[in-house]
């Protein structure tokens, strides 16, 4: 070979990186919790979160939890201390929780939390002004503004960097389980998807999301990036997002795919009454061989409303109805 050619060959060679793993220590836990801002009356996302965050900012500054905005200008992310045990961390969120309900009940605003919104539409959000999250849109395009999901992430840390990939190799086994107990994204945009996380369906379009790469060292992890980088796939090491991962900065594994359903007094009153003007044909219900659209299930129900209050009943009070089997 010549030595122009080994010149190109050496040329195409990605360069050698070491990507540094921040340790912690052993089994120390914590929690990022992402919540939608929601209007207390329609149920719709609203972009709330810069006022939100301005009220908070001081006074969340000693604390132990962090709160902080996302992609998105209707969502904030709490997030605990690093904690010995489960319980200590579901303190800070409790706490931090209860901070951002003082601001956001005086202003009408709701707290959801689930895999999607049921109805929200992609086009009506507004992306965070921060120079990372315009450089994801760039680079995402039509997806990145499609990225209406939230998630619960549970980060345990990880006291020795040899034992990062052989323990996302043996959890990756359990990622249908875990993908099963915490689906909670069934709607989008108004349609009922077929799926029970659609979630997953979306962030996986995104190219450095999804399952994780099975890797059985460090340095084949680091030859990894060296090649996203060189490519273009990447710019900083956050940006991959694989359901399982390591996260660099804290010394942990992250799980991303931890969710939990809304109160299902909330998804009952927002999703019949939303889904009875995006989709008023689409069937909600089906009882005995009869089949009800959410046009009709709407109508029943606001007969019923009439009802009730024409026998006296006040509104907001709680009832419930039965039927046999």
């Amino acid at each position: 070979m010549t030595d122009a050619a080994n010149q190109r060959t050496a040329s195409c060679q990605t360069v050698p990186m070491t990507v540094p793993f921040a340790t912690s220590a052993r089994s120390s836990v914590g929690v990022e919790w992402e919540i939608m801002l929601a209007d207390g009356q329609s149920g719709d996302l609203v972009p709330r979160a810069p006022d939100v965050l301005a009220t908070l900012e001081e006074k969340s500054a000693l604390e132990r939890h962090t709160i902080t905005g996302e992609l998105l200008t209707n969502t904030i992310e709490v997030t605990s201390g690093i904690g010995d045990t489960v319980a200590a961390v579901v303190d800070d969120i409790a706490d931090a929780i209860a901070d951002v309900r003082e601001v956001t009940d005086p202003l009408g605003v709701e707290l959801l939390c689930a895999g999607s919104h049921p109805f929200a539409q992609w086009y009506d959000q507004q992306v965070t002004d921060k120079t990372r999250y315009h450089k994801l849109i760039e680079r995402t395009q039509w997806w990145g503004r499609n990225m209406m999901i939230w998630g619960i992430h549970v980060h345990v840390g990880v006291d020795d960097v040899d034992k990062v990939f052989p323990i996302i190799g043996a959890l990756s086994a359990y990622l249908p389980h875990l993908q099963a107990l915490s689906a909670s994204s069934p709607f989008w945009a108004g349609e009922r998807t077929g799926y029970a996380s659609n979630r997953a369906m979306m962030f996986q379009q995104l190219p450095t999301a999804g399952l994780p790469f099975q890797f059985q060292t460090w340095h084949e992890f680091e030859a990894f990036v060296a090649d996203q980088k060189t490519t273009g796939i990447i710019d900083h090491l956050n940006e991959i997002r694989w359901d399982i991962r390591p996260s660099l900065n804290l010394g942990t594994i992250g799980f991303q795919r931890l969710l939990r359903h809304p109160p299902s007094d909330v998804l009952g009153d927002i999703i019949p009454e939303r889904s009875e003007v995006l989709s008023p044909n689409t069937p909600a219900l089906e009882v005995a061989g009869t089949t009800l659209s959410y046009a009709e299930l709407n109508a029943a129900a606001n007969r019923l409303a009439h009802h009730l209050v024409a026998a006296g009943q006040r509104c907001g009070v709680h009832l419930g109805d039965g039927c046999r089997r």
